[in-house]
Formats: structure tokens, C-alpha cells, sequence
């Protein structure tokens, strides 16, 4: 393979303003596309290589026409079960892990009437946003102000929609849904 005269030549503003002009409007031939395309099959592109491509790319309008390519040629994509699964984040190497918490038993006494009577108390409406619980398509939920599973006293119980609720455990804060 012959080394192009012109690598390692930094190129003007003006002249790559040109380049870029004489190639508007230009549609590549499919025989090209195609050679283009063998030739990188089983190319491994590093981790690091990606991160400079992403960060040449912050930051550029899209416009639809790109926007439009883009879901053309995604759609019908599925990543492998291998690949998810790679991804997956469980148990301690997750970023929300909290020992185990979610694993501990409720009381005895945290049953469904005790649950009705927190929701007629609350006048089945959430504490929060004060969306009533007909309009859902489900029951308020009903949460412990301090976390604590075992404390079932009415004053530490409160109903939520289903979007405070999680909303409320992702903020880890609590002090918001006190009446």
C-alpha cells in the first residue's frame, strides 16, 4: 500500500471550506458502498476510538433528514441477549445498591386493610402531586416515611402514585412526603 503525498499535511480553513463544498450534493455509487463496507467488515473499533468520535460529534445540529437516516437504519436492530446482559449492572456492582434492602420482609400487620385505611385516611388521593386514585389505572401506593419496613404506624405511612412513589425512593429523601 502507497502512503498518500499529502498525510501528516495540516490543511487551511479555506481549503477544507472548498473540499467541503465540492463534495455537497455527491451520492456514492452502491459498488463503492459496497467495497467500503467488505473491507471494514470485522474491524474492531477500540473503546477509545469511540470516545473521540463522540466527542467530534458533540455538540452538531442535526437536522430530520440525518435524523430520519438514522432511525432508518436502526430500526429492526436487536442487540444480543450477550450483549445486555454485559451491560446489566445487579445486585452490589449497581449504582442504587443498598445491601439488600429490598429483600426484607414487611410485618405482619403491613396487609391489605391496613393499606385500604392509609388510602381512605389520604381521601385515596396522592400526598404529593394530589392525583386522585380513580383517575389511575392502579391503587396509590402506600409507603414508609422512614424506610423502616417494620415501623407500620399510621404517622409513617402515606399514599402515593405510582410516580412519587419511585420518584421518592430514587431521591432517597423523604422529608417531601410528609403531610
Amino acid at each position: 500500500m502507497t502512503v498518500p503525498w499529502n498525510k501528516g499535511k495540516k490543511l487551511s480553513s479555506e481549503h477544507k471550506k472548498k473540499l467541503s463544498e465540492s463534495h455537497i450534493g455527491y451520492v456514492m455509487p452502491e459498488e463503492q458502498k459496497r467495497k467500503i463496507s467488505e473491507s471494514l467488515k470485522g474491524h474492531i473499533v477500540t473503546e477509545e476510538t469511540r470516545k473521540k468520535i463522540g466527542q467530534g460529534n458533540k455538540g452538531k445540529p442535526r437536522d430530520d433528514a440525518f435524523r430520519e437516516m438514522v432511525k432508518r437504519t436502526s430500526t429492526g436492530r436487536r442487540q444480543s441477549l450477550e450483549t445486555i446482559e454485559k451491560r446489566i449492572k445487579r445486585g452490589d456492582a449497581h449504582y442504587n445498591w443498598q445491601g439488600g434492602k429490598s429483600f426484607e420482609e414487611y410485618g405482619p400487620e403491613f396487609d391489605n386493610v391496613l393499606k385500604d385505611k392509609i388510602r381512605e385516611r389520604d381521601n385515596f388521593e396522592c400526598q404529593v402531586c394530589h392525583v386522585p386514585q380513580d383517575t389511575l389505572t392502579e391503587k396509590l401506593c402506600v409507603h414508609h416515611i422512614d424506610s423502616n419496613k417494620e415501623n407500620n404506624s399510621d404517622t409513617n405511612l402515606i399514599s402515593l402514585c405510582r410516580s412519587c412513589h419511585v420518584s421518592g425512593h430514587n431521591r432517597k429523601e423523604t422529608s417531601c412526603m410528609t403531610k
